[in-house]
């Protein structure tokens, strides 16, 4: 059984990720519109890397969801 406290912490990272995604790739366009394509360059992978931990969460939370769900249904079917 997936315990509420996985899935709040799947949740916590989530929205985590979210800002730090948000905040790493407009800072990317930032340094760029400045002309420093290293760091923009740097921070724009850094920040593909977030975006790939983002989908890996967000697949790891569906399927938490859905074993809870399906153990909460499989419980009700056994009280009746």
């Amino acid at each position: 059984m997936i315990s509420a406290k996985v899935v709040s912490t799947l949740l916590a990272a989530f929205a985590i990720l979210i800002v730090a995604c948000a905040v790493l790739l407009g800072f990317q366009v930032l340094l760029s519109s400045l002309h420093d394509t290293v760091a923009a360059r740097a921070l724009q992978w850094i920040g593909f890397g977030c975006v790939v931990l983002l989908v890996i969460d967000s697949l790891l939370l569906v399927g938490a969801l859905s074993v809870r769900v399906l153990e909460k249904d499989r419980e009700h079917r056994d009280d009746l």
